[in-house]
């Protein structure tokens, strides 16, 4: 994701230029580690029959992913890759909470208590993102009536006190 954004937004490549740049390579080691990892267990199982036998649904999922890939790029373009990540991280959640809601399937307390967590990370974040936590410009410090004199900016928070004294 790094180099991704790096791309994205310093070199300020295009979303299918990126495409075009990262693409051969990450296809190159998703291959590699394939062919390595997963080849024996495709042989034994027949799985090029399936693939060749099911050729149509292997191809909608190729559309669908490089559709992903393409919103992933988007986002990272717009925002960051932390974006994606947070994102990704919600999209979990949710899936979970669905799972639970609709399938009826049970999750335990620890499981419960780290996907509340993920979504406290998500609800922080995006405060963040909106400037929950910043300062305001009027000297006021977000969610405080705490202000300072401008002017006083570059003493510690005792020089200040003692200057309103």
């Amino acid at each position: 994701l790094v180099i991704t954004q790096f791309i994205l937004q310093q070199l300020k490549y295009g979303v299918f230029e990126s495409q075009y740049v990262l693409s051969p390579a990450s296809a190159f080691w998703l291959f590699f580690a394939s062919m390595i990892f997963e080849l024996p267990t495709m042989l034994e199982n027949n799985a090029f029959g399936i693939i060749l036998t099911h050729w149509h649904v292997f191809m909608m999922s190729a559309l669908m992913g490089i559709g992903v890939n393409f919103a992933t790029y988007f986002v990272i373009q717009v925002t960051s890759g932390l974006t994606v990540k947070v994102l990704g991280t919600l999209r979990n959640v949710l899936l979970v909470i669905g799972g639970v809601l609709l399938g009826g399937e049970v999750v335990g307390l620890e499981q419960g208590g780290g996907y509340l967590l993920s979504l406290l990370g998500f609800v922080g974040y995006n405060l963040a993102k909106m400037g929950y936590f910043e300062r305001k410009e009027k000297g006021t410090i977000a969610g405080t009536a705490a202000s300072f004199d401008k002017s006083n900016e570059h003493k510690s928070g005792y020089e200040r006190v003692l200057s309103k004294v």
